[in-house]
């Protein structure tokens, strides 16, 4: 700490300078974006794993594998922990993001529809019978253990977002869907104990989620297309 400048605003204002200059900025910003909106650490796994979302499987492996670059690219910002997770370097990097950078960084809105894309993406056709089967499942999602039981929290940050709410409605209109999330959920939560997760309806898993944004959208659909129908 005390080879840092007195002014660290001024220190981290020359990193982020250096960023932004880098022909990965992008990468980069979504990285300490992800840092910065995450309800908890992420580990390395899951950060590319979310960052590779929607390449092709060849060049995924590479967001993986760059991960370690772009994490020294801001070095002094973030750094990476003993446990594997990512973190900010000090809590007057939060700050300083809050107060300066904010502007730069993805959105609530674009957090929350990419845990959605995500858990779309998964297309997962019932829950896991076995510990076997539901650890192929998280070693092949590494995301999913942090979009499981986060995705609702990011939701409630973005729930103003017509685009959320209608993404909301169609990422979960399946039961096999609503029923693997909640496993996964609840096997992260346990550590090791496989749940028989099935019949949870829609306006269920949102209640119990604290939605009430989403579920009062829902509720107004359905009253407009009954009436619609009379």
């Amino acid at each position: 700490m005390a080879r840092l400048p007195i002014n660290l605003f001024s220190f981290y204002s020359d990193i982020i300078a250096e960023v932004g200059a880098h022909e990965s900025r992008g990468a980069v910003f979504a990285v300490i974006s992800w840092i910065y909106r995450a309800i908890r650490p992420l580990t390395v796994e899951e950060l590319g794993d979310v960052l590779s979302l929607g390449l092709p499987q060849n060049e995924a492996g590479g967001v993986m594998s760059s991960i370690e670059s772009l994490l020294h690219i801001c070095k002094g910002l973030v750094v990476k922990t003993r446990a594997g997770t990512v973190q900010f370097s000090h809590v007057t990097v939060l700050d300083f993001l809050q107060s300066e950078c904010e502007s730069e960084l993805l959105s609530d809105t674009h957090i929350a529809m990419t845990c959605l894309t995500y858990i779309g993406t998964m297309r997962m056709d019932g829950v896991c019978g076995d510990e076997r089967s539901m650890n192929e499942r998280l070693t092949r999602f590494p995301f999913s253990r942090y979009a499981a039981v986060h995705w609702a929290d990011h939701i409630k940050r973005a729930q103003d977002d017509a685009n959320v709410k209608q993404t909301v409605i169609s990422t979960f209109a399946t039961e096999s869907t609503r029923d693997s999330i909640l496993q996964i959920e609840e096997y992260v939560g346990s550590g090791s104990n496989i749940v028989i997760v099935r019949g949870q309806s829609f306006l269920h898993v949102i209640s119990e989620k604290g939605l009430a944004k989403v579920c009062s959208f829902v509720l107004s659909r359905t009253r407009r297309e009954q009436r619609g129908t009379e």
